[in-house]
């Protein structure tokens, strides 16, 4: 049996949406997270699983940053323990958030090759996931090969198309930090889409100079 020390438990989980009730998946989201931020107080745990995921994406990522910095802006004593859970890689990469020592950052997507096979290690390391690997995850799943490529081209072209202006979350002077994210990408290309269609694109759009 595990013990919390908490006076309440606030979670944002799963919802599913009823007709019965006359609310979207998103409304009973909002509903679920309004009563946590209303009614929490420095002993309470909340939980948070992927808050923000029904509506549009922009509009979903400010109000869960939102809601994060207020909880952060209240005296240290008054923050409740918040365990959150999110694939919004943009609310740290953005610096949406305020900074606090209260923040621990913990990734839970650590990875291995084994032939050509993306191997996940459910292990929790420090640090946050710098990319989610939605198109290996659908090849797992099952959907057509030919499908996950398309998929890998349009978003490279969507790459292509802004010039990297959707990465400005990086210091742009840090080549070092550019330089990562391009290894990474092409590593990830490569071991798992090696088509020449994906790598002329690659080659031709995102590592041009």
């Amino acid at each position: 049996m595990a013990l919390i020390g908490s006076d309440v438990i606030f979670t944002r989980m799963k919802s599913r949406e009823s007709v019965s009730v006359g609310l979207s998946t998103f409304m009973i989201d909002l509903n679920q997270m309004a009563h946590a931020l209303n009614h929490s107080s420095g002993h309470s745990l909340v939980l948070i699983d992927e808050f923000g995921k029904g509506t549009n994406t922009v509009d979903g990522l400010s109000l869960l940053a939102a809601s994060i910095s207020h909880w952060l802006k209240r005296v240290p004593a008054e923050v409740p323990h918040i365990l959150l859970a999110t694939n919004f890689h943009s609310l740290l990469q953005l610096g949406l958030l305020p900074s606090s020592g209260l923040l621990s950052l913990l990734c839970t997507l650590e990875t291995a090759v084994d032939g050509d096979e993306l191997v996940f290690l459910y292990q929790l390391k420090d640090g946050i996931c710098r990319f989610s690997y939605a198109a290996n995850i659908a090849t797992l799943a099952g959907l057509p090969p030919s499908l996950v490529q398309r998929g890998v081209e349009v978003n490279l072209s969507k790459f292509a198309s802004t010039q990297f202006h959707g990465l400005n979350f990086i210091n742009t002077h840090s080549n070092q930090s550019l330089n990562r994210i391009q290894t990474n990408y092409k590593l990830f290309l490569f071991i798992f889409f090696s088509t020449k269609v994906v790598h002329s694109i690659f080659n031709s759009f995102v590592l041009a100079d």
